[in-house]
């Protein structure tokens, strides 16, 4: 099933009770050579991209619309 799953980015934050998921996830699909990519943002919570407050979250919106870039450019090149 995986193996199906499109090209993906996968932000994280450090502090969120489901960090050691999202890192076994990514290792799945790094073996499944699947195109994947993540950030790690030290010191944040789950659903930190909900808090308009927290810490550098401009930056985190600018990674975001990249990744977001990065994806419709490789969708448009097929």
């Amino acid at each position: 099933m995986l193996a199906k799953l499109p090209p993906m980015r996968v932000i994280i934050g450090e502090k969120d009770p489901l960090h050691d998921d999202s890192w076994r996830f990514l290792e799945r699909m790094v073996l499944l050579k699947k195109d994947i990519k993540k950030i790690v943002y030290h010191h944040l919570p789950h659903a930190f991209m909900s808090y308009e407050h927290t810490v550098g979250y401009k930056i985190i919106i600018e990674d975001c619309v990249e990744f977001i870039r990065e994806l419709l450019a490789k969708a448009d090149s097929k």
